[in-house]
């Protein structure tokens, strides 16, 4: 049966998932990768080229390939990301309620219908990579408790630092974070799955969440410029961190 056509809207969305997900894959350094990679690259040709039966075809192929990975874990992983891509094939108005929140610019735009905490103000929707919180060019430690965050943030504050940082308590990047992986919704929540079976990107959300949970603070530094790191964190080994880390374009740098 002819699959139906998807409007414009809906194929950006498909083509930015399936971006995601190429990009996931292309980062796994596998031999088991080039078969899978060859049916994602049909599939995005197919979904341009307003194809929805080849684009489903290569989307079904792609399953095939990705039951070849020995890891379980992935190989799981990857057959729910691909499954989800087909029920948006067949159904395509199921899953576009979210959109409008994939799209914020990256500082200082609104706060997301229906979130309450104060962290939006800082961060964004925008700080996310594959729908999970990854704050590039900012530099974000876990201190023991709020008071040493607030104590870290004077301390840069006169160092120079001014409208680019930012202390928080536990409870406030717990809510932040939660409310952060609702509006990534399913398909965030698929590649934070991904992510923890690599041992990436959500293992830090992971960690945060327990931490704040356990009282600890957070302190945020926006800072472009990646020779301030280590000034950064010479300016914050007095308050004792549990950990600090340098979002990059090229992955999570741990300063500590």
């Amino acid at each position: 049966m002819p699959q139906p056509a998807s409007s414009r809207a809906h194929v950006e969305s498909d083509h930015r998932r399936l971006e995601e997900l190429i990009a996931f894959v292309g980062g796994l350094n596998s031999e088991e990768t080039a078969l899978l990679m060859e049916h994602l690259h049909s599939a995005r040709i197919y979904l341009l080229g307003a194809m929805p039966d080849e684009y489903a075809a290569s989307l079904q192929s792609a399953k095939k390939a990705s039951q070849r990975f020995s890891d379980k874990p992935l190989r799981e992983a990857l057959m729910e990301a691909l499954s989800y891509l087909q029920s948006e094939v067949s159904h395509p108005e199921t899953s576009r309620g979210n959109e409008h929140h994939h799209t914020h610019p990256k500082q200082h735009d609104p706060a997301p219908p229906g979130t309450t905490s104060k962290l939006w103000s800082f961060f964004s929707t925008s700080d996310t990579s594959f729908g999970i919180f990854y704050p590039k060019q900012h530099v974000v430690a876990a201190l023991p408790s709020f008071e040493a965050a607030k104590a870290a943030e004077m301390a840069l504050r006169n160092c120079g630092f001014d409208d680019e940082i930012l202390a928080a308590s536990g409870s406030e990047m717990v809510k932040f974070l939660e409310e952060l992986r609702l509006q990534a919704g399913l398909w965030g929540h698929l590649m934070a799955v991904l992510s923890r079976t690599l041992g990436t990107e959500e293992i830090f959300v992971d960690n945060y969440i327990q931490w704040g949970r356990q009282g600890a603070g957070f302190l945020a530094v926006y800072s472009p410029m990646e020779i301030e790191s280590e000034r950064i964190c010479g300016l914050l080994l007095p308050f004792h961190p549990i950990a600090i880390e340098r979002y990059l374009s090229s992955g999570i740098q741990s300063l500590i």
